[in-house]
């Protein structure tokens, strides 16, 4: 996953299609806004479906004190972690 401040736009790879959306960031709120996909034709069974959908709902987030770990939440439940590379 990937945040750009400066154009206000989120990007990713879901596991076979690339996503892209706006964030709506305050405090530590997060809303993944109109959030779209390439539609390339997979056969990952319905995983990728599952994260994106996953994705949409995601309303919260923390950010490790190193900085180096993003995890996304559904209310106060992580849902998502990711590691800076």
């Amino acid at each position: 996953i990937i945040f750009d401040a400066k154009e206000n736009r989120v990007s990713g790879f879901a596991g076979c299609n690339q996503y892209f959306g706006t964030p709506i960031i305050e405090n530590s709120n997060l809303i993944l806004d109109k959030v779209g996909a390439t539609m390339m034709a997979c056969s990952d069974g319905n995983g990728e479906d599952v994260y994106l959908n996953t994705l949409q709902k995601i309303n919260r987030y923390s950010i490790s004190k190193d900085g180096k770990e993003l995890t996304l939440l559904i209310d106060d439940v992580a849902m998502m972690r990711y590691v800076r590379k």
